[in-house]
């Protein structure tokens, strides 16, 4: 079996045979020791009108990390209102272009701001669409801006089984378990057998990586 890759995860588990991307948010309590392999940002779910100076207490630990992320937009749940998450996302995704680091996107019903945002910036590093499970007509408008789509346990089949090969990453986000299932499940809705689909995922991850 190749290597497989958690491209988000949450979880502090070591699994045989995978390399994970462990999510770090710079507003909650930051562990001791970082993971080898992290992404860092402030998440609106998690952070207030003071954003600006936890950005600046913690960007020692940003330029150390591989990912901007998980960062966004978040229509249904977030402390700040709509326009202060997009002065926010906008600040992280400029951060993300300086620093030449990948950004891993949250964002919840507010994708035609996204869109808008990505039109403005025109970002030279890849944005990826954690834990997408929209329908294929919002996620083909993500993937003709370049973006990558990132598919958890609990996907749209439909999205999933229409999204071009080299556009697929796979998570675990909150997902107890190994992303070995989430590679089973897509597996079987796509149709690709599991190994040439982790052959397709490790490309995809070593392009975003560059």
């Amino acid at each position: 079996m190749n290597v497989l890759y958690d491209i988000h995860t949450h979880n502090d588990c070591d699994y045989e045979n995978v390399i994970s991307v462990r999510n770090v948010f710079v507003s909650n309590s930051i562990p001791a020791e970082l993971p080898t392999l992290y992404s860092a940002s402030v998440h609106p779910w998690y952070v207030g009108r003071d954003w600006k100076k936890l950005l600046e207490e913690n960007v020692g630990i940003i330029e150390k990390s591989a990912f901007i992320g998980e960062c966004g937009l978040d229509k249904l749940r977030s402390h700040l209102d709509i326009d202060e998450q997009i002065l926010l996302f906008s600040e992280m995704a400029q951060i993300a272009e300086r620093m030449g680091k990948p950004m891993i996107i949250h964002c919840v019903k507010v994708f035609s701001e996204l869109l808008a945002i990505h039109k403005q910036i025109k970002p030279s590093v890849p944005w990826i669409i954690h834990g997408f499970r929209g329908k294929p007509q919002q996620m083909n408008q993500l993937i003709s801006k370049g973006m990558y789509i990132s598919f958890g346990i609990n996907f749209n089949a439909e999205s999933l089984a229409l999204c071009p090969t080299d556009k697929i990453l796979l998570e675990t986000d909150e997902y107890g378990g190994s992303v070995l299932d989430v590679y089973r499940k897509a597996s079987e809705v796509t149709h690709i057998p599991l190994e040439t689909l982790a052959q397709f995922i490790a490309h995809n991850y070593l392009d975003v990586k560059k």
